[in-house]
């Protein structure tokens, strides 16, 4: 396991990641830039089944936005994303801030900007995806050939302080 490198901010407050950080495998790292933003145009057109299926049949979705904060499986993962469509929210970027692959895992932390109603939110993301056939990571155009990629994702709610 590697650690994440970081940099601190002034003021105490976090910094960027660094900006060298991306999959060594330039394919491995388009495909892992590529799927957050096939998530964000499903999602923001309202197909909640085509977000799921970016995830395998037993993915966890970590998330303060849920009662349980955990959804384990393809189906919650549906559902979930359905009821955020139906809430009129709208995802307006996400950004890709690195990417690292490691064995038969790889992962991308994002940014993301959302808003509802005229109420702008911002968050973080941690997807982990898992290589598949010939080790490569498998944009979810090739689904049918390879197996969805997603295992987990983690999202975090970002408040400003106070």
């Amino acid at each position: 396991m590697s650690l994440i490198p970081c940099a601190q901010g002034q003021n105490g407050q976090a910094g960027s990641l660094n900006s060298s950080m991306k999959c060594g495998v330039s394919a491995d790292d388009r495909a892992l830039r590529e799927i957050p933003e096939r998530w964000r145009a499903a999602y923001n057109e309202g197909q909640a089944e085509q977000v799921a299926e970016l995830y395998t049949e037993d993915a966890y979705y970590l998330t303060q936005h849920f009662v349980t904060g955990i959804l384990h499986g393809r189906e919650e993962i549906q559902g979930y994303v359905q009821r955020g469509v139906d809430g009129l929210y709208h995802i307006d970027a996400i950004e890709v801030l690195g990417t690292h692959c490691s064995g038969d895992f790889a992962y991308a932390i994002t940014r993301y900007r959302s808003t509802k109603a005229g109420r702008n939110d911002l968050g973080v993301n941690l997807v982990v995806l898992r290589k598949r056939e010939g080790g490569r990571i498998e944009p979810a155009a090739l689904r049918e050939r390879v197996g969805a990629p997603c295992v987990a994702h983690h999202s975090v709610f970002v408040q400003p302080r106070l």
